[in-house]
């Protein structure tokens, strides 16, 4: 699938129609969240932060067809992280022990100029999936998780 991503905060919906996924933010940060994914090597004019497709599970679909919940988590690796060893152990291991506790569609986005920004993108087979006990279990950055930080944590439902 890999594409490219560009995430957009804004304070209310737009009054028109536009090309992208709109999401009303449910928990976190923010109002709204618009998302417009493209295919390409380079990213479309507009504002907001561009993000390139990384890793995505077999059966994960474009945000415009996502879950009517999403889990979106964006992190900081540090640089005493390996990468190689950071992306194999998030893609598999991480992402299929979330897929029983309710996280499906998992993937994963590097920050165009930021070598070390992440963003994951999850559908959520329902609203409250991020409380299940199930997820608990299985929640977090294993033995990376010093190295990790967490900017930008949200459930987003899908309006268009």
């Amino acid at each position: 699938m890999s594409a490219l991503l560009r995430l957009t905060s804004l304070a209310a919906p737009p009054a028109e129609p536009t090309p992208e996924t709109l999401f009303q933010v449910l928990e976190g940060p923010g109002a709204w969240q618009s998302a417009l994914e493209v295919a390409g090597p380079e990213p479309a004019e507009g504002t907001g932060d561009w993000y390139q497709e990384i890793f995505a599970v077999p059966d994960a679909v474009p945000l415009a067809e996502s879950a009517r919940h999403v889990f979106q988590i964006e992190i900081d690796v540090a640089p005493d992280i390996d990468l190689a060893e950071f992306d194999h152990w998030y893609n598999a291991t991480h992402v299929p022990e979330v897929r029983p506790a309710g996280l499906l569609g998992g993937r994963r986005f590097r920050a165009l100029g930021h070598q070390r920004r992440f963003l994951a993108l999850y559908d959520m087979t329902h609203r409250n999936v991020l409380t299940s006990e199930e997820l608990a279990r299985v929640r977090g950055f294993a033995r990376f998780t010093p190295g990790v930080e967490i900017r930008y944590r949200a459930v987003l439902q899908r309006t268009t």
